[in-house]
């Protein structure tokens, strides 16, 4: 299936080299199969065929920092995410917010620390702007990713208070997966921060087949993965680093066993803990 929707994106790219969304296709195709090595080579070389595509751009730029990170290049991954899609032309919309703190994100699970980006008084604006949205549990997600880096306690004692508001009681299917899957995840994340790494598997590793309810593809949802990966490397339960060898054989498998410098790094944690 990921062969031929690769064939078919190339083959719209002969038609009109400045499709913007066969060239993401084609990045999502790589991506899945772990190719990360093609991936980097097809964006630079198509670069300025797809650059002239403004609301696709930068979120093709955000699926090129993933391949760059999963290689292990951090410096080269945050540079991607300041200068190809922080400080991109034009109004930011979602996407582009979702695709920044997402990169954030990884690169701190990476052991990136300090950054530029975390002065961007337009990434806060417009975090600010939308904090009380609640319409999709995906974008509030990506929210709590980096609220505290924007956000003070009661913007984030507010923003929690409204988001249970929206969803806690709620019928509707947004209702059902933060019931079911969403407020695990926002639990994770809190646990993660306080570096209870053995919490964070008990909350993740239950649900794991269940993240698919919250939307989004398999390429932004992997961060979760990544976080329970991380949070499993790094439990001082036994267990939970044996788990952590299985989840990294499990989605090194789903990429075609393609060298993943990213994977690499914490299977040696766990050798070297």
């Amino acid at each position: 299936m990921i062969e031929r929707a690769e064939k078919e994106a190339r083959y719209g790219l002969e038609l009109n080299p400045y499709d913007g969304w066969a060239t993401h296709a084609i990045a999502h195709a790589v991506e899945y199969a772990g190719d990360t090595s093609k991936g980097i080579d097809f964006l630079k070389k198509t670069n300025q065929d797809w650059e002239k595509c403004d609301v696709i751009k930068p979120h093709i730029d955000w699926h090129w920092a993933l391949y760059e990170l999963e290689q292990g290049n951090r410096e080269i991954t945050e540079d991607i995410l300041i200068n190809r899609v922080l400080n991109k032309d034009g109004e930011m919309i979602m996407l582009d917010f979702v695709d920044m703190a997402a990169l954030i994100y990884r690169l701190k699970l990476a052991g990136q620390k300090a950054s530029t980006v975390y002065s961007s008084t337009r990434l806060k604006k417009f975090l600010l702007d939308h904090l009380h949205d609640h319409t999709l549990i995906f974008n509030d997600l990506h929210i709590y990713f980096i609220l505290d880096d924007y956000a003070d306690a009661e913007d984030r004692n507010n923003f929690l208070r409204t988001l249970k508001e929206a969803y806690d009681t709620s019928d509707s299917d947004k209702g059902h997966v933060y019931r079911q899957v969403g407020k695990y995840i926002f639990q994770a994340m809190d646990q993660f921060k306080e570096k209870n790494y053995s919490n964070v598997v008990e909350l993740l590793y239950p649900i794991r087949n269940k993240i698919y309810q919250i939307g989004g593809s398999n390429a932004q949802r992997d961060l979760f993965y990544l976080l329970l990966i991380h949070s499993a490397v790094h439990s001082n339960n036994n267990q939970h680093q044996k788990l952590a060898k299985r989840l990294i054989n499990e989605r090194c498998l789903m990429r075609n066993k393609t060298k993943s410098k990213l994977m690499e790094n914490y299977a040696n944690a766990i050798l070297n803990d």
